[in-house]
Protein backbone atom coordinates (compact mmCIF):
# COMPACT_ATOMS: atom_id res chain seq x y z
CA UNK A 1 0.00 0.00 0.00
CA UNK A 2 1.66 3.07 -1.45
CA UNK A 3 -0.61 5.87 -0.68
CA UNK A 4 -0.27 8.03 1.92
CA UNK A 5 -3.53 8.61 4.27
CA UNK A 6 -3.89 11.05 6.95
CA UNK A 7 -6.70 9.45 8.95
CA UNK A 8 -8.99 6.17 8.62
CA UNK A 9 -12.42 6.12 9.01
CA UNK A 10 -14.07 2.74 10.03
CA UNK A 11 -17.43 1.61 9.47
CA UNK A 12 -18.35 -0.39 12.59
CA UNK A 13 -20.79 -3.99 12.07
CA UNK A 14 -18.98 -6.10 10.18
CA UNK A 15 -15.86 -4.30 10.42
CA UNK A 16 -14.87 -3.89 13.78
CA UNK A 17 -17.26 -6.36 15.63
CA UNK A 18 -20.55 -8.62 14.93
CA UNK A 19 -23.40 -7.44 16.80
CA UNK A 20 -26.37 -9.22 14.55
CA UNK A 21 -27.39 -11.20 17.35
CA UNK A 22 -27.65 -8.35 19.33
CA UNK A 23 -29.71 -6.39 16.87
CA UNK A 24 -32.26 -9.37 16.31
CA UNK A 25 -32.68 -9.76 20.23
CA UNK A 26 -33.12 -5.70 19.93
CA UNK A 27 -35.81 -6.25 16.83
CA UNK A 28 -37.74 -8.90 18.23
CA UNK A 29 -38.26 -7.29 21.58
CA UNK A 30 -39.92 -4.61 19.92
CA UNK A 31 -42.00 -6.40 17.75
CA UNK A 32 -43.21 -8.30 20.82
CA UNK A 33 -43.44 -4.75 22.66
CA UNK A 34 -45.98 -3.40 20.08
CA UNK A 35 -47.70 -7.23 19.84
CA UNK A 36 -46.44 -7.69 15.90
CA UNK A 37 -45.89 -11.32 15.06
CA UNK A 38 -42.52 -11.24 13.60
CA UNK A 39 -39.25 -12.68 14.37
CA UNK A 40 -36.11 -11.53 12.66
CA UNK A 41 -33.41 -13.92 11.94
CA UNK A 42 -29.38 -13.59 12.08
CA UNK A 43 -29.38 -14.67 8.15
CA UNK A 44 -32.08 -11.98 6.74
CA UNK A 45 -30.30 -9.06 9.19
CA UNK A 46 -27.07 -9.78 7.48
CA UNK A 47 -28.00 -10.02 4.03
CA UNK A 48 -29.10 -6.15 5.29
CA UNK A 49 -26.00 -5.42 7.03
CA UNK A 50 -24.72 -1.68 5.81
CA UNK A 51 -28.44 -0.16 4.96
CA UNK A 52 -29.80 2.65 6.56
CA UNK A 53 -32.60 1.76 9.72
CA UNK A 54 -35.38 2.76 7.25
CA UNK A 55 -34.62 0.78 4.44
CA UNK A 56 -34.03 -2.35 6.59
CA UNK A 57 -37.55 -1.42 8.24
CA UNK A 58 -39.08 -1.92 4.71
CA UNK A 59 -37.38 -5.12 3.75
CA UNK A 60 -38.04 -6.66 7.44
CA UNK A 61 -41.96 -5.48 7.32
CA UNK A 62 -42.10 -5.91 3.20
CA UNK A 63 -46.30 -5.99 3.28
CA UNK A 64 -46.91 -5.53 6.85
CA UNK A 65 -49.11 -2.89 8.15
CA UNK A 66 -47.47 -1.61 11.04
CA UNK A 67 -47.06 2.09 12.48
CA UNK A 68 -43.37 2.23 10.91
CA UNK A 69 -42.44 6.09 13.20
CA UNK A 70 -43.92 4.31 16.43
CA UNK A 71 -41.42 1.01 15.49
CA UNK A 72 -38.27 3.52 14.70
CA UNK A 73 -38.65 5.23 17.88
CA UNK A 74 -39.14 2.44 20.17
CA UNK A 75 -36.64 0.43 18.26
CA UNK A 76 -33.99 3.57 19.05
CA UNK A 77 -35.45 3.33 22.97
CA UNK A 78 -34.86 -0.39 23.34
CA UNK A 79 -31.48 -0.12 21.40
CA UNK A 80 -29.90 2.52 23.60
CA UNK A 81 -31.57 0.56 26.60
CA UNK A 82 -29.74 -3.03 25.71
CA UNK A 83 -26.81 -2.47 23.31
CA UNK A 84 -24.81 -1.20 26.43
CA UNK A 85 -25.56 -4.54 27.81
CA UNK A 86 -25.45 -6.92 25.11
CA UNK A 87 -22.96 -5.51 22.84
CA UNK A 88 -21.22 -7.50 20.35
CA UNK A 89 -18.11 -9.11 19.55
CA UNK A 90 -15.37 -7.66 18.25
CA UNK A 91 -13.17 -9.58 15.49
CA UNK A 92 -9.54 -10.97 16.64
CA UNK A 93 -6.95 -8.58 16.99
CA UNK A 94 -9.03 -5.48 17.12
CA UNK A 95 -8.60 -3.91 20.74
CA UNK A 96 -5.30 -5.36 20.45
CA UNK A 97 -4.33 -3.30 17.59
CA UNK A 98 -6.64 0.02 17.41
CA UNK A 99 -3.96 1.54 19.97
CA UNK A 100 -1.41 0.88 17.52
CA UNK A 101 -3.37 2.45 14.43
CA UNK A 102 -4.09 5.49 16.85
CA UNK A 103 -0.23 6.51 17.27
CA UNK A 104 -0.04 6.99 13.75
CA UNK A 105 -3.26 8.08 12.12
CA UNK A 106 -6.09 10.16 13.31
CA UNK A 107 -9.38 7.61 13.54
CA UNK A 108 -12.94 8.04 12.76
CA UNK A 109 -16.24 6.45 12.32
CA UNK A 110 -19.06 6.80 10.23
CA UNK A 111 -22.23 4.49 9.97
CA UNK A 112 -25.68 3.91 9.17
CA UNK A 113 -26.72 3.37 12.69
CA UNK A 114 -29.04 5.00 14.96
CA UNK A 115 -27.93 8.36 16.60
CA UNK A 116 -26.23 6.35 19.77
CA UNK A 117 -24.97 3.40 18.21
CA UNK A 118 -21.41 4.82 17.73
CA UNK A 119 -21.11 5.98 21.29
CA UNK A 120 -22.77 2.69 22.18
CA UNK A 121 -19.57 1.07 20.65
CA UNK A 122 -17.06 2.87 22.13
CA UNK A 123 -18.55 2.45 25.33
CA UNK A 124 -19.17 -1.34 25.56
CA UNK A 125 -15.44 -1.98 23.59
CA UNK A 126 -13.62 0.73 26.22
CA UNK A 127 -12.38 1.86 22.53
CA UNK A 128 -13.40 5.74 23.20
CA UNK A 129 -9.90 7.13 23.98
CA UNK A 130 -8.78 6.37 20.72
CA UNK A 131 -11.37 7.56 18.18
CA UNK A 132 -11.71 11.73 17.80
CA UNK A 133 -14.96 11.99 16.22
CA UNK A 134 -18.17 9.97 14.75
CA UNK A 135 -21.44 10.49 12.75
CA UNK A 136 -23.98 8.54 12.01
CA UNK A 137 -27.21 8.00 9.72
CA UNK A 138 -29.07 8.91 12.80
CA UNK A 139 -27.92 12.25 13.84
CA UNK A 140 -27.68 13.67 10.45
CA UNK A 141 -30.55 11.71 8.49
CA UNK A 142 -28.33 11.97 5.65
CA UNK A 143 -26.95 8.62 3.85
CA UNK A 144 -23.16 7.44 4.09
CA UNK A 145 -21.44 9.58 1.08
CA UNK A 146 -23.01 12.50 2.62
CA UNK A 147 -21.88 11.90 6.21
CA UNK A 148 -18.09 10.61 4.81
CA UNK A 149 -17.72 14.20 3.10
CA UNK A 150 -19.28 16.17 6.25
CA UNK A 151 -17.28 13.93 8.49
CA UNK A 152 -13.67 14.79 6.50
CA UNK A 153 -15.25 18.45 6.48
CA UNK A 154 -15.71 19.17 10.06
CA UNK A 155 -12.01 17.60 11.37
CA UNK A 156 -10.51 18.73 8.09
CA UNK A 157 -9.38 15.64 6.78
CA UNK A 158 -7.54 16.04 3.42
CA UNK A 159 -7.11 12.02 2.29
CA UNK A 160 -8.95 9.59 4.47
CA UNK A 161 -9.49 6.18 4.05
CA UNK A 162 -12.48 4.17 4.32
CA UNK A 163 -12.44 0.93 6.02
CA UNK A 164 -15.68 -1.25 5.81
CA UNK A 165 -16.94 -4.70 4.75
CA UNK A 166 -19.76 -4.29 1.71
CA UNK A 167 -20.24 -3.00 -1.69
CA UNK A 168 -22.73 -0.35 -0.05
CA UNK A 169 -19.44 0.66 2.13
CA UNK A 170 -17.30 0.73 -1.70
CA UNK A 171 -20.20 2.82 -2.66
CA UNK A 172 -20.54 4.98 -0.10
CA UNK A 173 -16.99 6.02 -0.06
CA UNK A 174 -15.81 6.24 -3.47
CA UNK A 175 -19.28 8.78 -4.07
CA UNK A 176 -17.75 11.16 -1.07
CA UNK A 177 -14.19 11.25 -3.21
CA UNK A 178 -12.23 8.80 -1.03
CA UNK A 179 -10.07 5.61 -1.21
CA UNK A 180 -11.67 2.28 0.31
CA UNK A 181 -10.62 -0.92 2.42
CA UNK A 182 -12.65 -3.82 2.15
CA UNK A 183 -12.32 -6.20 4.87
CA UNK A 184 -13.49 -9.64 3.49
CA UNK A 185 -14.00 -11.28 7.23
CA UNK A 186 -17.41 -9.08 7.64
CA UNK A 187 -20.75 -9.85 6.33
CA UNK A 188 -20.04 -8.82 2.34
CA UNK A 189 -17.52 -8.28 -0.17
CA UNK A 190 -16.32 -5.37 -2.41
CA UNK A 191 -14.39 -6.09 -5.27
CA UNK A 192 -14.58 -2.73 -6.65
CA UNK A 193 -12.34 -1.47 -3.16
CA UNK A 194 -9.13 -0.10 -3.41
CA UNK A 195 -7.26 -2.21 -1.20
CA UNK A 196 -8.47 -5.65 0.61
CA UNK A 197 -7.29 -7.44 4.31
CA UNK A 198 -8.45 -10.55 4.94
CA UNK A 199 -8.02 -10.27 8.63
CA UNK A 200 -7.74 -6.95 10.56
CA UNK A 201 -3.87 -7.98 11.38
CA UNK A 202 -3.52 -7.58 8.08
CA UNK A 203 -5.23 -4.50 7.40
CA UNK A 204 -2.94 -3.15 10.11
CA UNK A 205 0.05 -4.47 8.69
CA UNK A 206 -0.46 -2.52 5.52
CA UNK A 207 -1.17 0.37 6.98
CA UNK A 208 1.95 0.37 9.24
CA UNK A 209 4.76 -1.27 7.94
CA UNK A 210 4.98 0.49 4.64
CA UNK A 211 7.76 3.39 6.42
CA UNK A 212 8.28 5.97 4.21
CA UNK A 213 10.88 8.46 5.13
CA UNK A 214 8.41 11.35 3.51
CA UNK A 215 4.74 11.08 5.14
CA UNK A 216 3.87 14.82 3.04
CA UNK A 217 1.81 14.04 -0.03
CA UNK A 218 3.92 14.74 -3.12
CA UNK A 219 2.27 18.16 -4.22
CA UNK A 220 2.71 19.53 -0.19
CA UNK A 221 6.08 18.19 -0.23
CA UNK A 222 7.33 19.74 -3.29
CA UNK A 223 5.71 22.94 -1.66
CA UNK A 224 8.03 22.75 1.63
CA UNK A 225 10.74 22.20 -0.70
CA UNK A 226 10.31 25.03 -2.75
CA UNK A 227 10.38 27.51 0.14
CA UNK A 228 12.96 26.32 1.41
CA UNK A 229 15.07 26.20 -1.43
CA UNK A 230 13.63 30.48 -2.33
CA UNK A 231 14.96 31.47 1.11
CA UNK A 232 17.98 29.38 0.50
CA UNK A 233 18.89 31.31 -3.09
CA UNK A 234 17.80 34.41 -1.10
CA UNK A 235 20.86 33.79 1.27
CA UNK A 236 22.93 32.65 -1.49
CA UNK A 237 23.07 29.37 0.77
CA UNK A 238 23.99 26.23 -1.73
CA UNK A 239 23.75 23.63 0.71
CA UNK A 240 21.77 23.25 4.07
CA UNK A 241 22.31 20.78 6.69
CA UNK A 242 19.15 20.19 8.61
CA UNK A 243 18.69 18.16 12.41
CA UNK A 244 16.51 19.69 13.96
CA UNK A 245 13.26 17.61 15.26
CA UNK A 246 10.83 20.50 14.36
CA UNK A 247 12.45 20.94 10.96
CA UNK A 248 12.91 17.55 10.00
CA UNK A 249 9.33 17.03 10.53
CA UNK A 250 8.18 20.27 8.98
CA UNK A 251 10.44 18.86 5.67
CA UNK A 252 9.71 14.93 6.11
CA UNK A 253 6.22 14.20 8.52
CA UNK A 254 8.33 12.96 11.16
CA UNK A 255 11.16 12.86 13.43
CA UNK A 256 14.26 11.23 13.10
CA UNK A 257 18.35 11.02 13.92
CA UNK A 258 20.12 12.39 11.25
CA UNK A 259 20.42 15.03 8.79
CA UNK A 260 18.28 16.28 6.00
CA UNK A 261 20.56 17.98 3.37
CA UNK A 262 18.69 20.41 1.15
CA UNK A 263 20.18 21.86 -1.93
CA UNK A 264 18.81 25.04 -3.18
CA UNK A 265 18.73 23.30 -6.53
CA UNK A 266 17.91 19.82 -7.19
CA UNK A 267 16.59 17.20 -4.90
CA UNK A 268 17.55 16.32 -1.27
CA UNK A 269 19.31 13.79 0.45
CA UNK A 270 18.90 12.24 3.79
CA UNK A 271 21.86 11.04 5.97
CA UNK A 272 19.98 8.57 9.12
CA UNK A 273 20.96 7.05 11.70
CA UNK A 274 18.20 5.81 13.53
CA UNK A 275 15.40 4.54 13.10
CA UNK A 276 16.58 1.86 10.74
CA UNK A 277 13.80 0.57 7.76
CA UNK A 278 13.05 4.29 6.20
CA UNK A 279 12.17 3.59 3.00
CA UNK A 280 12.63 6.53 -0.03
CA UNK A 281 14.48 8.06 -2.74
CA UNK A 282 17.73 10.04 -1.56
CA UNK A 283 18.33 8.15 1.77
CA UNK A 284 21.88 6.83 3.04
CA UNK A 285 22.47 5.36 6.59
CA UNK A 286 25.23 6.51 8.07
CA UNK A 287 27.39 6.26 11.20
CA UNK A 288 28.59 9.46 11.97
CA UNK A 289 28.27 13.41 10.32
CA UNK A 290 31.90 12.81 9.08
CA UNK A 291 30.07 10.01 6.52
CA UNK A 292 28.33 12.89 4.65
CA UNK A 293 30.99 14.51 2.37
CA UNK A 294 31.78 11.39 0.24
CA UNK A 295 28.27 10.54 0.24
CA UNK A 296 27.03 14.17 -1.33
CA UNK A 297 29.93 13.73 -3.84
CA UNK A 298 30.44 17.41 -4.09
CA UNK A 299 32.13 20.12 -2.26
CA UNK A 300 29.62 22.99 -2.28
CA UNK A 301 30.97 26.18 -2.10
CA UNK A 302 28.42 27.62 1.10
CA UNK A 303 26.60 25.53 3.29
CA UNK A 304 24.02 26.57 5.96
CA UNK A 305 23.65 25.27 9.44
CA UNK A 306 21.11 25.80 12.16
CA UNK A 307 22.79 28.31 14.48
CA UNK A 308 20.23 28.93 16.84
CA UNK A 309 19.48 24.89 17.72
CA UNK A 310 22.80 23.58 17.42
CA UNK A 311 25.83 23.45 20.21
CA UNK A 312 28.94 25.03 19.58
CA UNK A 313 31.32 21.86 19.48
CA UNK A 314 28.63 20.25 16.66
CA UNK A 315 28.78 23.20 14.42
CA UNK A 316 32.36 23.14 14.59
CA UNK A 317 32.34 19.17 13.73
CA UNK A 318 30.10 20.04 10.46
CA UNK A 319 31.93 23.02 9.77
CA UNK A 320 35.34 20.81 9.51
CA UNK A 321 33.09 18.56 7.07
CA UNK A 322 33.48 21.43 4.42
CA UNK A 323 36.21 23.62 5.45
CA UNK A 324 36.08 26.03 2.34
CA UNK A 325 32.29 26.48 2.50
CA UNK A 326 30.93 29.72 3.38
CA UNK A 327 28.96 29.85 6.73
CA UNK A 328 24.87 30.43 6.67
CA UNK A 329 22.44 30.39 9.39
CA UNK A 330 20.04 27.30 8.28
CA UNK A 331 17.69 28.18 10.68
CA UNK A 332 16.87 31.59 9.86
CA UNK A 333 16.04 30.04 6.62
CA UNK A 334 14.05 27.48 7.92
CA UNK A 335 11.45 30.25 10.07
CA UNK A 336 11.12 32.56 7.19
CA UNK A 337 9.82 29.07 4.68
CA UNK A 338 8.20 27.77 7.99
CA UNK A 339 6.25 31.43 8.06
CA UNK A 340 3.57 30.90 5.11
CA UNK A 341 1.62 27.46 5.71
CA UNK A 342 0.96 24.91 2.73
CA UNK A 343 -2.80 23.76 2.76
CA UNK A 344 -2.09 20.77 4.42
CA UNK A 345 -0.29 22.24 7.29
CA UNK A 346 -3.75 24.70 7.80
CA UNK A 347 -5.96 21.61 7.72
CA UNK A 348 -3.62 20.12 10.35
CA UNK A 349 -3.78 22.86 12.36
CA UNK A 350 -7.88 23.65 11.96
CA UNK A 351 -7.76 19.95 13.05
CA UNK A 352 -6.04 20.60 16.33
CA UNK A 353 -8.20 23.82 16.80
CA UNK A 354 -11.82 21.34 16.40
CA UNK A 355 -10.26 19.18 19.36
CA UNK A 356 -8.19 21.63 21.41
CA UNK A 357 -11.87 23.58 21.05
CA UNK A 358 -13.87 20.41 22.52
CA UNK A 359 -11.33 20.51 25.62
CA UNK A 360 -12.21 23.98 26.49
CA UNK A 361 -16.11 23.31 25.87
CA UNK A 362 -15.57 20.44 29.16
CA UNK A 363 -14.00 23.28 31.28
CA UNK A 364 -17.04 24.64 33.38
CA UNK A 365 -17.76 21.01 33.97
CA UNK A 366 -14.18 20.32 35.88
CA UNK A 367 -14.28 23.46 37.83
CA UNK A 368 -15.44 23.76 41.19
CA UNK A 369 -15.18 25.76 44.32
CA UNK A 370 -11.99 25.49 46.62
CA UNK A 371 -10.04 23.43 43.89
CA UNK A 372 -6.49 25.01 42.98
CA UNK A 373 -5.57 25.63 39.80
CA UNK A 374 -3.15 22.85 39.57
CA UNK A 375 -5.89 20.64 40.43
CA UNK A 376 -7.76 22.37 37.76
CA UNK A 377 -4.67 22.32 35.35
CA UNK A 378 -4.25 18.36 36.13
CA UNK A 379 -7.86 17.50 35.08
CA UNK A 380 -7.62 19.64 31.71
CA UNK A 381 -4.16 18.18 30.85
CA UNK A 382 -5.84 14.39 31.58
CA UNK A 383 -9.05 15.51 28.99
CA UNK A 384 -6.60 16.95 26.22
CA UNK A 385 -4.47 13.74 26.53
CA UNK A 386 -7.60 11.62 26.52
CA UNK A 387 -8.83 13.70 23.37
CA UNK A 388 -5.62 12.39 21.72
CA UNK A 389 -3.14 16.05 22.41
CA UNK A 390 0.31 15.09 22.18
CA UNK A 391 1.50 16.49 25.24
CA UNK A 392 4.72 17.72 23.66
CA UNK A 393 4.40 22.06 23.55
CA UNK A 394 7.53 22.61 20.92
CA UNK A 395 8.69 25.96 21.57
CA UNK A 396 11.78 28.01 19.95
CA UNK A 397 14.91 29.13 21.75
CA UNK A 398 16.69 27.98 25.05
CA UNK A 399 14.88 30.52 27.45
CA UNK A 400 11.69 29.31 26.53
CA UNK A 401 10.03 26.41 28.48
CA UNK A 402 6.82 25.71 29.44
CA UNK A 403 4.38 21.80 30.38
CA UNK A 404 1.16 21.55 29.21
CA UNK A 405 -0.73 24.61 29.91
CA UNK A 406 -0.45 27.99 31.98
CA UNK A 407 -3.27 28.46 34.01
CA UNK A 408 -3.91 31.62 36.57
CA UNK A 409 -5.65 32.62 38.90
CA UNK A 410 -6.52 35.71 40.95
CA UNK A 411 -3.14 37.65 41.68
CA UNK A 412 -0.35 35.21 40.61
CA UNK A 413 -1.59 36.17 36.92
CA UNK A 414 0.34 39.23 37.94
CA UNK A 415 4.11 37.23 38.97
CA UNK A 416 6.61 38.23 36.81
CA UNK A 417 7.97 35.01 34.63
CA UNK A 418 11.71 35.36 33.25
CA UNK A 419 10.03 33.67 30.01
CA UNK A 420 8.79 35.76 26.69
CA UNK A 421 5.48 34.93 27.34
CA UNK A 422 2.38 37.08 27.52
CA UNK A 423 1.42 35.97 31.01
CA UNK A 424 3.60 34.98 33.40
CA UNK A 425 2.69 33.32 37.09
CA UNK A 426 5.19 31.72 39.75
CA UNK A 427 4.77 28.42 38.76
CA UNK A 428 4.49 25.74 41.21
CA UNK A 429 8.91 25.14 41.74
CA UNK A 430 11.85 28.08 40.89
CA UNK A 431 12.69 26.01 38.37
CA UNK A 432 9.96 26.00 35.93
CA UNK A 433 8.71 29.83 37.53
CA UNK A 434 5.35 29.86 35.03
CA UNK A 435 1.71 29.45 35.41
CA UNK A 436 -0.40 27.65 38.33
CA UNK A 437 1.37 28.01 41.72
CA UNK A 438 -1.28 26.57 43.58
CA UNK A 439 -3.97 29.14 43.69
CA UNK A 440 -7.19 28.30 45.53
CA UNK A 441 -10.20 29.06 43.07
CA UNK A 442 -13.27 31.15 44.82
CA UNK A 443 -16.13 32.14 43.42
CA UNK A 444 -16.55 35.55 41.35
CA UNK A 445 -12.69 34.87 40.39
CA UNK A 446 -11.57 35.13 36.71
CA UNK A 447 -9.63 31.87 35.63
CA UNK A 448 -7.63 32.11 32.53
CA UNK A 449 -6.87 28.89 30.53
CA UNK A 450 -4.03 28.33 27.78
CA UNK A 451 -3.54 24.74 27.26
CA UNK A 452 -1.99 22.54 25.17
CA UNK A 453 -3.45 22.60 21.10
CA UNK A 454 -1.38 19.81 19.46
CA UNK A 455 -3.12 16.86 18.02
CA UNK A 456 -0.83 15.90 15.10
CA UNK A 457 2.59 18.20 15.37
CA UNK A 458 0.71 21.39 14.43
CA UNK A 459 -0.21 23.31 17.10
CA UNK A 460 -3.09 25.60 17.73
CA UNK A 461 -2.92 28.35 20.07
CA UNK A 462 -6.09 29.32 22.19
CA UNK A 463 -7.04 30.96 25.45
CA UNK A 464 -10.26 31.12 27.24
CA UNK A 465 -11.86 33.09 30.50
CA UNK A 466 -13.65 31.18 32.94
CA UNK A 467 -15.49 31.39 35.90
CA UNK A 468 -17.67 29.85 38.86
CA UNK A 469 -20.73 32.88 39.76
CA UNK A 470 -20.25 36.07 37.95
CA UNK A 471 -17.46 37.77 36.47
CA UNK A 472 -16.54 41.19 37.82
CA UNK A 473 -17.30 44.25 35.93
CA UNK A 474 -13.62 45.48 35.76
CA UNK A 475 -12.52 42.21 34.46
CA UNK A 476 -15.50 42.47 31.96
CA UNK A 477 -14.50 45.67 30.56
CA UNK A 478 -11.27 44.25 30.22
CA UNK A 479 -12.45 40.99 28.49
CA UNK A 480 -14.73 43.01 25.83
CA UNK A 481 -11.55 44.85 24.94
CA UNK A 482 -9.74 41.93 24.37
CA UNK A 483 -12.61 40.83 22.18
CA UNK A 484 -12.88 43.66 20.61
CA UNK A 485 -8.95 44.04 19.73
CA UNK A 486 -8.99 40.43 18.41
CA UNK A 487 -11.90 41.39 16.21
CA UNK A 488 -10.03 44.45 14.64
CA UNK A 489 -6.47 42.65 13.87
CA UNK A 490 -8.40 39.98 12.29
CA UNK A 491 -9.78 42.23 10.00
CA UNK A 492 -6.54 44.15 9.51
CA UNK A 493 -4.65 41.01 9.05
CA UNK A 494 -4.55 40.78 5.10
CA UNK A 495 -1.59 39.91 3.04
CA UNK A 496 0.43 43.10 2.76
CA UNK A 497 0.17 44.51 6.34
CA UNK A 498 2.81 45.72 8.66
CA UNK A 499 2.88 43.40 11.76
CA UNK A 500 4.00 46.49 13.77
CA UNK A 501 0.72 48.52 12.66
CA UNK A 502 -1.64 45.54 14.16
CA UNK A 503 0.28 45.50 17.36
CA UNK A 504 -0.33 49.66 17.51
CA UNK A 505 -3.81 49.33 16.83
CA UNK A 506 -3.83 47.28 19.59
CA UNK A 507 -2.52 49.21 22.10
CA UNK A 508 -4.39 52.49 20.41
CA UNK A 509 -7.19 50.35 21.46
CA UNK A 510 -6.15 49.39 24.78
CA UNK A 511 -5.80 53.26 25.40
CA UNK A 512 -9.26 54.52 23.81
CA UNK A 513 -10.81 51.65 26.64
CA UNK A 514 -8.49 52.94 29.60
CA UNK A 515 -6.82 50.11 30.05
CA UNK A 516 -3.27 50.82 28.71
CA UNK A 517 -1.43 50.46 32.01
CA UNK A 518 -2.78 46.25 32.48
CA UNK A 519 -2.01 45.80 28.51
CA UNK A 520 0.28 42.36 28.61
CA UNK A 521 1.04 42.56 31.86
CA UNK A 522 0.89 45.13 34.54
CA UNK A 523 4.17 44.88 37.02
CA UNK A 524 5.60 43.38 33.70
CA UNK A 525 4.45 43.87 30.11
CA UNK A 526 5.44 41.63 27.37
CA UNK A 527 6.53 43.48 24.15
CA UNK A 528 4.15 41.85 21.58
CA UNK A 529 0.31 40.92 21.05
CA UNK A 530 0.88 38.12 18.38
CA UNK A 531 3.11 35.80 16.79
CA UNK A 532 3.30 32.64 14.51
CA UNK A 533 2.43 29.30 15.45
CA UNK A 534 2.84 26.11 13.67
CA UNK A 535 5.03 23.08 14.55
CA UNK A 536 6.38 25.45 17.54
CA UNK A 537 4.57 27.82 19.60
CA UNK A 538 6.40 30.98 18.78
CA UNK A 539 7.02 31.24 15.12
CA UNK A 540 7.15 34.25 12.44
CA UNK A 541 5.67 36.84 12.01
CA UNK A 542 5.92 38.45 14.99
CA UNK A 543 3.04 41.61 15.88
CA UNK A 544 5.41 43.84 17.92
CA UNK A 545 6.83 47.55 18.32
CA UNK A 546 10.20 46.90 16.02
CA UNK A 547 8.98 44.02 13.97
CA UNK A 548 9.78 43.96 10.09
CA UNK A 549 7.39 41.29 8.89
CA UNK A 550 5.12 41.94 6.45
CA UNK A 551 1.93 39.63 6.48
CA UNK A 552 1.86 36.90 3.63
CA UNK A 553 -1.29 34.74 2.75
CA UNK A 554 -0.93 31.67 4.67
CA UNK A 555 1.00 33.18 7.97
CA UNK A 556 -0.90 31.61 10.82
CA UNK A 557 -1.05 34.10 13.49
CA UNK A 558 -2.12 33.60 17.40
CA UNK A 559 -3.68 36.94 18.60
CA UNK A 560 -3.58 37.12 22.42
CA UNK A 561 -4.61 40.70 23.68
CA UNK A 562 -4.39 40.20 27.30
CA UNK A 563 -4.37 42.28 30.36
CA UNK A 564 -3.54 41.89 34.27
CA UNK A 565 -5.84 43.64 36.34
CA UNK A 566 -4.24 44.26 40.60
CA UNK A 567 -6.69 42.61 42.94
CA UNK A 568 -8.74 40.51 40.24
CA UNK A 569 -6.57 39.06 37.63
CA UNK A 570 -5.83 37.91 34.23
CA UNK A 571 -7.82 38.83 31.83
CA UNK A 572 -7.95 38.29 28.39
CA UNK A 573 -8.98 35.74 24.98
CA UNK A 574 -6.46 34.55 22.25
CA UNK A 575 -7.41 32.86 18.93
CA UNK A 576 -5.60 31.65 16.28
CA UNK A 577 -6.13 33.20 12.44
CA UNK A 578 -5.00 32.34 9.25
CA UNK A 579 -3.78 34.95 6.72
CA UNK A 580 -6.08 34.89 3.93
CA UNK A 581 -6.06 36.69 0.67
CA UNK A 582 -9.79 38.04 0.47
CA UNK A 583 -11.30 39.36 3.85
CA UNK A 584 -10.45 39.58 7.20
CA UNK A 585 -8.18 36.66 8.59
CA UNK A 586 -9.76 33.20 9.37
CA UNK A 587 -10.16 32.02 13.27
CA UNK A 588 -9.71 28.43 13.90
CA UNK A 589 -10.16 28.09 17.78
CA UNK A 590 -13.70 28.35 18.28
CA UNK A 591 -14.42 27.23 21.12
CA UNK A 592 -17.21 29.42 23.70
CA UNK A 593 -15.67 32.87 24.81
CA UNK A 594 -16.66 33.07 28.29
CA UNK A 595 -18.02 30.14 30.52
Amino acid sequence: MKAKFDSLIFDMDGTLWDAVDSYCEIWNVTSRQLGIDRTVRRDELIGLMGKTLDVILEHIFEGWDIDRPRFLALLFENEQKMMPVLGGKLYPDVFRLIPELSRRYPLYMASNCGEDGLRNFLRFTRLEPYFIDTITYGETGHDKPYNIRLLAERNNLRSPLYIGDTEGDCRSAHKAGVKMLNVTYGFGYAPEADYHADSFAQLTDMLLNHNPLILWDKDDYEQRLQRVRGEMLRDDAQWGLVADNANLFYLTGRVFCGYAAIPAEGEPRYFIRRPLGLEGEGIDYIRKPEDIPALLGCAPHSVALELDTTGWNTIERLRKLFPDARLHDMSKIMMNARAVKTETEIALMKQSGVQQSKVYEQIPGMMREGMTDVELQIEIESQLRREGCLGNFRIHGNDMELFMANILVGDNGDTPSPYDFAMGGAGQHPSLPVGADGSVIHRNEPVMVDANGNFNGYMTDMTRMYVLGDFPSEAKRALDCSIRICGEIAAMAKPGAEAKVLYERAVEIAAEEGLKDYFMGHSQHAGFVGHGVGIEINELPVLAPRSRHILQEGNVIAVEPKFVIPGVGAVGIENTYVVRSEGAAECITNATVMS
